[in-house]
Order: C-alpha cells, then sequence, then structure tokens
C-alpha cells in the first residue's frame, strides 16, 4: 500500500480522511500501523523551530486583518 503523503512527506487531505474513518470505526491494528509512519523532521532544526512558527502565525494573523 502506498502511503498518503504528499512528496514533502505531510499527510494529505486523503489521508486524513482515512484516519477520520480509522477512528470512526475503532480499527485500533490500522491506527497502530499509522502511528509508526515517521515524521519528517521540522526545516531548519530545533533552532528555527520557535522562530519559524512565530512568523507563519504571525504572518497569517496579519493576513486575517487585512
Amino acid at each position: 500500500m502506498r502511503q498518503p503523503t504528499r512528496p514533502d512527506g505531510y499527510p494529505t487531505v486523503e489521508a486524513v480522511k482515512y484516519m477520520g474513518k480509522l477512528l470512526a470505526e475503532g480499527n485500533t491494528q490500522a491506527l497502530d500501523l499509522l502511528g509508526r509512519v515517521p515524521t519528517p523532521p521540522f526545516p531548519g532544526g530545533r533552532w528555527l523551530r520557535w522562530p519559524l512558527t512565530v512568523a507563519g502565525l504571525s504572518w497569517y494573523a496579519l493576513r486575517d486583518r487585512l
């Protein structure tokens, strides 16, 4: 089975819908399998994680106000 992710490693909308279906059905085996899928590291490492998060939050807050 192909992993439902984009090339950059983040889940697609289809993957999120599938996970919601699994939660609703209570399928713990499939959820355990999805829990073992590795997550990509944050770009910039731990040193840039917080500054880039603040920059992104500020950008979208400003965009919402305009």
